[in-house]
């Protein structure tokens, strides 16, 4: 099945749109998910102070929830891999430190 983005005017395939429940007659959002993420990301650098606000302001609010995601997030394949990369440049940026004290 296909379907036209309202945004980019493309007519795509329906699984490159989200799954938008009763909000259209065919249960897909009118906008494909390749441009409903740069409408998202674009929104986010218009907004980051009030973006980043309301999410700390969430966090503490909802304090035992955000641990419970983040335990989940760190637990899955996902975050391991983040956590792993993470590791390796703090050892990559040690190292380089370390080479430039010893000249």
């Amino acid at each position: 099945m296909k379907k036209i983005c309202r945004e980019c005017q493309e007519n795509k395939n329906i699984n490159e749109f989200y799954f938008s429940h009763t909000s259209t007659t065919d249960g897909y959002q009118s906008i494909c998910k390749k441009c409903d993420n740069i409408k998202k990301r674009m929104w986010y650098l218009e907004n980051k102070k009030k973006a980043d606000s309301d999410r700390k302001a969430w966090q503490k609010d909802n304090y035992e929830l955000h641990l419970e995601h983040q335990r989940k997030y760190n637990n899955s394949v996902k975050g391991r891999a983040t956590r792993k990369r993470h590791l390796e440049k703090i050892k990559e940026e040690r190292e380089a430190r370390n080479s430039k004290k010893e000249k």
